[in-house]
């Protein structure tokens, strides 16, 4: 898709001021095999949510 601003392509969503440029990341450590199912995004997702650091944290309050 492209339009006046250009080729957006997929996944195109505008960005918060603060948030990263995917253009100027360095990539990931070691390279996996793509899913035809999964975006990285949601691999990533995954990972964290199923991380024992982060279970550790299921019954825990944040508190402001």
């Amino acid at each position: 898709m492209t339009n006046e601003l250009g080729d957006i392509g997929f996944g195109y969503r505008p960005r918060a001021a603060y948030a990263c440029d995917p253009a100027k990341s360095r990539g990931r450590l070691f390279d996996e095999v793509e899913s035809p199912t999964r975006t990285p995004f949601q691999r990533d997702r995954d990972r964290i949510i199923h991380s024992t650091a982060f279970r550790r944290l299921k019954h825990k309050t944040q508190v402001f």
